[in-house]
């Protein structure tokens, strides 16, 4: 399960699983300062498992990218326990 928390003083949405609540698997930010230039960037951390995977990107809206941040993250929850081991 990933849980979303939001910075009081910065307005990132960064998120997390919820067995590991300290360490981001992702973010959403705002970008630019006009309300006509302004989008959204979204990063997903963690995705060294599949060098193919979208890891960043913007759009329009903070709900897009919350979602196209939630797709990229998708994988990491599929990952074989093999691909995890050092």
């Amino acid at each position: 399960m990933i849980v979303r928390k939001r910075c009081p003083h910065t307005g990132v949405v960064n998120f997390y699983f919820d067995s590991e609540p300290y360490l981001p698997v992702g973010s959403v930010s705002l970008c630019g300062t006009s309300a006509q230039n302004s989008s959204y960037t979204w990063r997903s951390y963690g995705d060294d498992f599949d060098a193919d995977a979208l890891t960043a990107g913007r759009a329009r809206d903070a709900r897009t990218a919350e979602r196209n941040l939630l797709d990229s993250l998708a994988h990491l929850t599929r990952v074989p326990e093999a691909a995890l081991a050092i």
